[in-house]
């Protein structure tokens, strides 16, 4: 799976798109099975989007190409370091894992 080179800094109230590409052992872009990505808030809450479920939302773009948009709320609750896991299976398993941050805001 491609790794983002950098933490991501957001505000509340954003939309953040989680992003994950699947490779294959030739290097090229490749569809699991199935992909499912596991979002922990910084509350500890943790929330699993599975790709080709009823309501989790995952979209596959294009061959091994997926991403989720997960929606942060305003409030001052959602401050902080939040965890993402992407995690494909089946004939391709693979797994990595990523942060971004929410910033505290200046008015709410």
């Amino acid at each position: 799976m491609t790794v983002p080179n950098f933490v991501g800094k957001y505000d509340l109230g954003d939309t953040v798109r989680l992003r994950a590409t699947v490779l294959g052992t030739d290097n090229l872009p490749a569809t699991p099975s199935s992909m499912v990505f596991i979002v922990k808030n910084p509350l500890g809450s943790v929330s699993s989007y599975v790709w080709q479920q009823a309501g989790a939302s995952v979209v596959n773009t294009g061959a091994g190409a997926f991403f989720k948009d997960i929606e942060i709320g305003a409030s001052t609750n959602m401050v902080g370091t939040w965890y993402y896991r992407a995690h494909a299976s089946g004939l391709l398993s693979v797994a990595e894992e990523w942060t971004f941050l929410v910033q505290p805001s200046n008015v709410l």
